[in-house]
């Protein structure tokens, strides 16, 4: 049974190589044809092997037929898919036609058909080795193999040295290295084959042992020598092997030349752009498809490539592009990326375009960005003299589609916005600034009893009983205004006070308006604005969390994600953590946030691992309030039993300041958060005696650097200095090491050498909401 499952594993470890081979070549560019036809050059290599195994164990009439079909065959296949590697290789011939390329790469096959005839020159003995019978072949057969293989092998030979001479011309180091590689396969594999198929009295090595016919391993040669060229001597640098989606399904057209304005590489997308396939375009002149008003003499024709420019496609149709190019040094050769974006010449479509950027899609009114746009302009016009601006704001807007039904908010909104322009002044500018916050500018206001006049007029309309697919629901809105120039002639400041007056008559009750007065601006009312407005933030779900992807370096695997939060405002958009962060810190609102931050994330983990979706860790930051509250492990105990989410997917983060607050207690907490099965980051370490001192005596499992070190790290050698050093030591005491802020690809790079274990980035992936982020990790395992 022993000699079985060796004699088994003999045939079953080159046949598993060249299958591992075979997916590693196709997926590292799988839109090329010579990455296709090194792929299936790989898989046929497999079926001489199977059908060697199988003579030992068919009835002997079988035996020719195996032979026939199982090794002579493919054989003969293979070495026609040799021949068309080499001819796809050199790039020289790109321009024969697919009569001549299919005669000169399979005319191999032609003396295959002569199996098929009943001679007796052509014949297989089976003879016994051992308990086993192997296959003996008669000189017919073996001379029409060898002759077969010697004139592909010629044909292989000839096209590499006439491809080495093409390539050398136009300086092209790369290929000439997967010429040179291959010139050695193709030379090692025909002496292995020749020397073990006339010399088969070599075969009887071991009597009781079923192994391969040792000719046979010339195939696994050939594989390991293509494998080798194709995957190291390609125009693709690594961090695009990790991301080849992203660059095969690139929007824009992307073109790699060398030096002397040679392509060497493109996208798909490029093709498409200019009408052709991807191998017409290989190692063809860049300025060949630039029309003559731009066509520069001489190699360097990329650099004064203009910024726009014109570029003619194979049906001779000129397209209008806009061009840019990076400068680039791949395996020591300088490179250009050259990005080509189409300029469509469709005025409708422009004016269209134009409509969309200026109103809201929903009522039609003006949107924000065009709203400050016009005030603006009243600020600065002398011809306009006192106006108001009113920030009108929807109750509980978030209750209606719960309430009625899908649909009834965005009705609601359109009913709103006819409302409001049916009651409004005609010279009013009225827009829709916010999910449920529209915004009016209204001139020439003489008083203010003019002015309450109007609000109470806005508000007697706005405040109704909505009917809806036959049910009815209460509407209030609350109001803000401010004056111009009395309050304020900025209007940044305008903004503001009406937003601060809208928020004052919210927190008077709903369905109220608000003029603002100076006394609005004092610091206690401020703090209790923010606070205020950070509860209905949360009551009313303005807040929301996105995620950036964590990649290990080593792998370019996804391997967990930061939880950031987001305010979306409304009126006002997307705001950053840094917009309200430090104000919620002052005024104890922090915590509120960040045990929903907690909470949210928690419950997200478990909706991904009841979805079915592999485990991806997030992590959470904690602000000092929360992490000196005394009843934060209580919360953190309380979450985690609730949600039933496993502790190892949770990781907390704490600031490096804030761990260094009180040491002793700080170790209790990261003890205590250890015991529950959570892990621990430090964040923003630094340089210094502390962090230090961190490393060393507290509990946790990574370190995430100060991304201030980064910012010039490729031009500072002493950050890169002090990057290296931490890294080191935190090695050395079992640390993981994470960068975060890595915007460039020299930034990925550098780290890369230096020994860092993840980082996390705009270069890899700005923060995405929770069903962008599974996208992106789904793309990211296909793409592996």
């Amino acid at each position: 049974m022993l000699i079985v499952v060796i004699s088994a594993l003999l045939y079953a470890i080159p046949m598993l190589l060249l299958i591992r081979m075979a997916l590693e070549v196709y997926r590292r560019n799988r839109y090329s044809s010579l990455n296709k036809i090194a792929a299936i050059s790989f898989l046929v290599a497999i079926i001489p092997y199977i059908g060697n195994f199988l003579i030992s164990w068919v009835p002997a009439s079988y035996t020719y037929p195996i032979v026939l079909g199982l090794m002579d065959v493919p054989s003969f296949f293979l070495m026609c898919f040799m021949v068309h590697f080499a001819l796809r290789l050199t790039g020289r011939f790109r321009k024969m036609s697919k009569i001549s390329v299919f005669l000169l790469c399979y005319g191999s096959l032609v003396p295959s058909v002569v199996l098929l005839l009943p001679l007796s020159w052509f014949s297989v003995e089976l003879i016994h080795r051992g308990p086993w019978e192997i296959d003996k072949w008669s000189r017919g057969l073996q001379f029409l193999t060898l002759g077969t293989s010697v004139y592909a092998m010629s044909i292989c030979l000839m096209l590499l040295l006439v491809g080495f001479r093409y390539v050398k011309r136009y300086d092209l180091q790369l290929k000439r290295k997967q010429i040179r590689i291959m010139c050695i396969g193709y030379v090692m594999t025909y002496l292995w084959g020749v020397f073990f198929s006339v010399f088969d009295e070599a075969h009887d090595l071991l009597n009781t042992i079923n192994y391969p016919d040792l000719a046979m391993l010339s195939m696994l040669w050939f594989g390991y020598f293509l494998r080798y060229a194709v995957m190291k001597y390609d125009f693709l640098p690594s961090i695009n092997q990790k991301y080849q989606m992203l660059y095969d399904l690139s929007p824009v057209s992307i073109i790699v030349v060398n030096q002397e304005g040679i392509i060497v590489d493109l996208n798909p997308q490029a093709a498409q752009l200019l009408e052709c396939l991807p191998n017409e375009l290989m190692l063809e002149p860049i300025g060949k498809f630039v029309g003559e008003e731009n066509t520069m003499s001489g190699g360097a024709y990329y650099q004064t490539l203009p910024v726009e420019c014109s570029v003619i496609t194979r049906s001779g149709k000129v397209k209008s592009v806009k061009t840019e190019s990076h400068d680039m040094i791949w395996r020591g050769d300088p490179l250009h990326y050259v990005l080509l974006t189409e300029m469509k010449q469709d005025v409708a479509a422009d004016d269209k375009v134009q409509y969309l950027v200026e109103h809201d899609a929903h009522t039609g009114l003006l949107n924000r960005g065009s709203f400050l746009y016009h005030l603006e302009n009243y600020l600065v016009n002398d011809s306009f003299q006192a106006f108001a601006v009113i920030l009108l704001d929807m109750d509980k807007f978030k209750q209606v589609d719960a309430a009625l039904g899908y649909g009834a908010g965005d009705s609601l909104l359109k009913h709103m916005a006819d409302l409001i322009q049916q009651t409004a002044p005609r010279s009013a500018l009225i827009s829709r600034i916010g999910e449920d916050e529209f915004a009016l500018i209204v001139p020439a206001i003489s008083n203010q009893q003019e002015l309450e006049s109007l609000a109470q007029s806005l508000l007697d309309v706005c405040n109704h009983v909505f009917h809806f697919d036959g049910k009815d629901l209460a509407v209030t809105a609350s109001m803000g205004i401010c004056l111009s120039p009395l309050h304020s002639k900025h209007a940044e400041d305008l903004m503001q006070y009406a937003d601060m007056a809208m928020y004052e008559a919210r927190s008077k009750g709903p369905g109220d308006f608000v003029i603002y007065e100076p006394s609005l601006r004092q610091v206690e009312q401020h703090r209790y604005l923010h606070s205020l407005g950070i509860k209905k933030g949360i009551d009313e779900e303005e807040f929301v969390l996105h995620y950036q992807p964590l990649i290990e370096m080593q792998t370019g695997h996804i391997i967990g994600a930061e939880a950031l939060i987001r305010w979306v405002r409304p009126g006002i958009g997307f705001l950053p953590p840094d917009a309200f962060m430090l104000a919620a810190e002052d005024d104890g609102s922090i915590l509120e946030i960040g045990y929903w931050v907690l909470n949210r994330v928690c419950e997200q983990l478990k909706g991904w691992e009841q979805e079915g979706l592999s485990p991806l860790p997030v992590s959470v930051n904690l602000s000092k309030r929360q992490f000196l509250d005394p009843h934060f492990l209580d919360r953190l105990e309380e979450v985690l039993e609730r949600t039933k989410v496993r502790p190892a997917h949770l990781c907390l983060e704490i600031k490096e300041q804030t761990a260094l607050l009180d040491v002793y207690l700080t170790c209790q907490i990261f003890e205590n958060i250890q015991n529950y099965g959570v892990k621990l980051n430090i964040d923003d370490v630094g340089a210094g005696f502390p962090s230090v001192f961190l490393l060393h005596k507290l509990p946790f499992d990574a370190v995430k650097l100060d991304p201030t070190f980064l910012r010039d790290m490729l031009k500072s050698e002493m950050d890169q200095a002090t990057i290296h050093r931490w890294i080191a030591l935190s090695h050395s005491l079992g640390k993981r090491v994470i960068a975060k802020g890595v915007e460039e690809f020299e930034q990925w790079e550098l780290l890369s050498q230096l020994g860092c274990d993840e980082i996390q980035g705009y270069f890899l992936s700005k923060p995405l909401d929770a069903g962008n982020i599974v996208r992106f990790m789904n793309q990211k395992l296909a793409s592996v």
